[in-house]
């Protein structure tokens, strides 16, 4: 009796260490696919900014049709949201005014979005050049 008790436990033991080493698998495989995930998110926004480089270099009537890159993160939209965004700061109090841009600089800052770097540095730089036209319009 007491050599069956011995022998379950071991055989418990032997697949509680099988179920830790599958664990220990999956858990590799979601770090892979995180990494994967990040990387895939990465390239689709670095292809989408080519895009909006390349039909920006491209004048003609296609571009106020709102064709292919119209999405959330178009430099297009981004732009038009941070124009309205700054205008929208230029109206209020010289410390709101400050702390709306600032927090809007903060949210683009490049090192904040490491996944995002070569994106956020073009959107950091359209916040700047819409920052740098609302104060020679007057409203710094």
């Amino acid at each position: 009796m007491r050599d069956d008790a011995l022998q379950q436990r071991d055989n418990a033991l032997s697949e509680l260490s099988g179920c830790y080493a599958d664990v220990d698998a999956l858990q590799a495989t979601l770090a892979d696919s995180a990494v994967y995930v990040r990387f895939l998110r990465k390239r689709l926004l670095e292809l989408e900014l080519l895009a909006a480089r390349q039909q920006q270099q491209q004048p003609g009537p296609a571009d106020k049709g709102g064709g292919g890159s119209s999405g959330v993160f178009s430099l297009a939209s981004i732009r038009t949201a941070i124009q309205a965004a700054v205008a929208e700061a230029a109206k209020c109090s010289e410390e709101e005014r400050r702390k709306r841009i600032r927090q809007l600089q903060l949210r683009w800052h490049p090192d904040k979005n490491p996944v995002l770097t070569e994106f956020a540095t073009e959107v950091t730089k359209i916040i700047n050049e819409a920052v740098a036209e609302m104060e020679r319009a007057g409203g710094a």
